[in-house]
């Protein structure tokens, strides 16, 4: 399967960038890179990704290509449940493991007011647990709901996708 479909469809990417413009805070973290190909449109402070091959199979090889895309990126090669959320955190794009955000909380608590946290692939019937981890929040949230063209679906892998965030 292409490396694409574990990244942002450009039409996704263009709403994280509005997004970061409206965040207050000094710090940008992206939680879940793959291989760096959101990474180098967002150009965060920031990356957390363990790269250990629990999820996708994003192990060693996965983790040569994140470094050969972005090799001046700050990076902690570790799971983001064990990380500590940096001071001034004004975003958090969090695209990490689907299947477990029990750590959603703590990334959404560590920002500043105003900042925002984002979760990908909120709408992808196949990670159904990014919705109700979001949802179980309990807070006001947006979302945008991206339908791929076929075109995308060629270069990207399925859809629906999409995007939910609040600003805290």
């Amino acid at each position: 399967m292409s490396s694409q479909r574990y990244t942002t469809f450009p039409a996704e990417r263009l709403m994280l960038h509005a997004l970061l413009l409206q965040a207050a805070g000094e710090i940008c973290v992206e939680i879940g890179a793959h291989e760096g190909l959101t990474t180098i449109d967002l150009e965060p402070d920031l990356v957390i990704d363990p790269w250990d091959g629990t999820q996708d199979s994003a192990g060693d090889e996965c983790y040569q290509r994140f470094l050969a895309r972005c090799p001046t990126t700050v990076h902690w090669r570790m799971r983001s449940h064990d990380a500590t959320p940096p001071k001034g955190l004004g975003f958090v794009f969090y695209d990490g493991d689907h299947r477990d955000l029990s750590d959603l909380k703590k990334w959404r608590d560590a920002l500043v007011p105003g900042g925002i946290l984002v979760a990908h692939d909120y709408f992808d019937p196949g990670w159904p647990a990014i919705k109700v981890a979001c949802d179980a929040l309990g807070l006001p949230a947006h979302t945008y709901r991206y339908h791929p063209s076929t075109a995308d679906v060629e270069t990207y892998g399925p859809g629906p996708r999409g995007l939910w965030w609040v600003q805290k």
